[in-house]
């Protein structure tokens, strides 16, 4: 669920989900986070669910099944 807030940019859900104890490094199929989502999310709310995540302990170093970090 989280992972669909971020892609979708839902700031309310991520917010619900995060302080009801969903882990902010979960990892989906292909080993993305939900920083993943959040940094590829392409509009204003980007920003704000990225700095959201990472003062949650979102772990930017984490890499997909390609290697790439959420902030490549």
């Amino acid at each position: 669920a989280l992972h669909e807030a971020c892609e979708h940019g839902s700031m309310r859900v991520v917010k619900f989900l995060v302080e009801h104890g969903c882990d902010v490094n979960a990892r989906d199929a292909q080993q993305w986070t939900p920083l993943h989502y959040a940094a590829a999310f392409d509009e204003g709310p980007a920003d704000d669910l990225v700095n959201f995540l990472l003062s949650h302990g979102a772990d930017a170093t984490l890499e997909d099944e390609d290697g790439d970090t959420p902030l490549d």
